[in-house]
């Protein structure tokens, strides 16, 4: 093994990561949309707003960032399991927040 080679391992996950980040932006990306069409349909003054969905893909991004890693690698549709975590960030994150807020909590006040 070379001394380089070494750095092969890590830029490979580095992309690998990078990749997780753009699927679940994607995903942000279309949770915005079709947010969009469905509120539109009721409400024809709805606007579309670049921030927001902007916005929807970093949380996307994020959310199947932290959550890819416990995701095997080999396993069969793990891009599109990726993609689904970056269209369900909002529920996912509002989960993990009331969860993760209340198992601090609870060790902290006991």
């Amino acid at each position: 093994m070379t001394p380089s080679s070494g750095y092969v391992h890590y830029i490979l996950q580095f992309f690998d990561t990078i990749k997780d980040i753009v699927l679940g932006g994607f995903g942000g990306v279309i949770a915005y949309m079709y947010d969009y069409t469905k509120q539109k349909k009721h409400n024809k003054n709805v606007l579309w707003s670049n921030s927001a969905m902007i916005i929807n893909a970093f949380l996307g991004g994020f959310t199947a960032n932290a959550l890819g890693s416990f995701i095997a690698m080999d396993l069969h549709g793990r891009d599109g399991i990726i993609g689904f975590i970056g269209v369900s960030s909002y529920a996912i994150l509002g989960i993990v927040e009331s969860k993760f807020a209340k198992a601090i909590t609870d060790r902290i006040l006991k």
